[in-house]
């Protein structure tokens, strides 16, 4: 038994009929990026091989072999890679799903462009880390974040109903009034999406994860779909970065360069060994 995507509720149900290995499929496609948020798990901002336009197809028949059926496209800042539109033409005639995730902070053109072409992805992700303008900014490392991202909300809600808030649960909401604040955003707006995200712990951040969701269980909240993300559910996510290692999240040592003849079949038999699957990994 296997997994099936549901793009509408974006989410993944159990299915007797699907056999693939890697049903869902976290792409970094650019570690370019703007902002310097303390907790980001992304190498972002370091330099790596860039993703090749002449490589997109070869990418595609990877994620078929592999039975991906969504693909998060995530950074970096993914609207800053170059050839996103081209990519998304290529993963919707592949009939592979996309979500993206994104802080906004890029150009007015980029920006019209997701609105644009918001039909393109199950889900539109939008991070927004606190209700106030300088606490988000600064979590952010970047004035200019909460005003750019709200202003992009606003536009999405008007044509699209698959707008998400992420937010990474830091010591900075941690309390009542701010997230009772940060819900008067997300209604004001008419966002159905919240999801609470624990970060990974680190240069010592304090873990409020569980208060943070112990504070809006309490609350009235009705019309807008409350979803958590301890870390724990991450690390197990299959990870591609630009220059075609991938790795499990919890094995972040142990990288298959995809471009590796013998290194893609260790991919497979590693999945196989998992799944207890003796399909050989190729299209059929």
């Amino acid at each position: 038994m296997g997994l099936r995507y549901d793009h509408v509720n974006n989410i993944f149900i159990y299915d007797e009929k699907m056999s693939g290995l890697m049903p869902n499929l976290m792409w970094h496609l650019t570690s370019e990026c703007n902002l310097h948020c303390s907790f980001c798990f992304s190498k972002s901002g370091s330099q790596r091989k860039r993703i090749r336009i002449e490589d997109f197809k070869y990418y595609i028949k990877i994620f078929k072999n592999l039975g991906v059926q969504k693909v998060d496209i995530s950074g970096g800042e993914p609207l800053l890679f170059d050839n996103l539109d081209l990519l998304c033409s290529l993963l919707s005639e592949s009939k592979i799903f996309a979500t993206i995730t994104t802080s906004a902070f890029a150009d007015d053109s980029q920006l019209e462009w997701l609105i644009n072409n918001e039909k393109r992805f199950s889900r539109i992700i939008l991070s927004l880390d606190a209700p106030y303008e300088d606490m988000h900014d600064s979590i952010r490392g970047q004035k200019g974040c909460f005003k750019k991202l709200l202003s992009l909300a606003k536009q999405l809600v008007l044509v699209s109903d698959r707008v998400r808030i992420n937010t990474v649960c830091t010591d900075a909401i941690s309390d009542k009034d701010t997230l009772n604040d940060f819900f008067s955003i997300i209604t004001s707006m008419s966002l159905r999406e919240w999801c609470l995200i624990q970060p990974l712990i680190s240069n010592g951040m304090k873990d409020v994860f569980d208060t943070v969701v112990s504070i809006i269980d309490q609350m009235d909240i009705t019309k807008v779909k409350i979803i958590t993300r301890p870390n724990n559910i991450y690390s197990e996510y299959w990870v591609l970065e630009e220059d075609g290692m991938m790795f499990q999240r919890n094995q972040e040592n142990n990288k298959y360069n995809i471009f590796s003849e013998n290194q893609l079949q260790d991919l497979y038999k590693a999945l196989r060994t998992d799944k207890g699957d003796e399909n050989d990994g190729t299209e059929h």
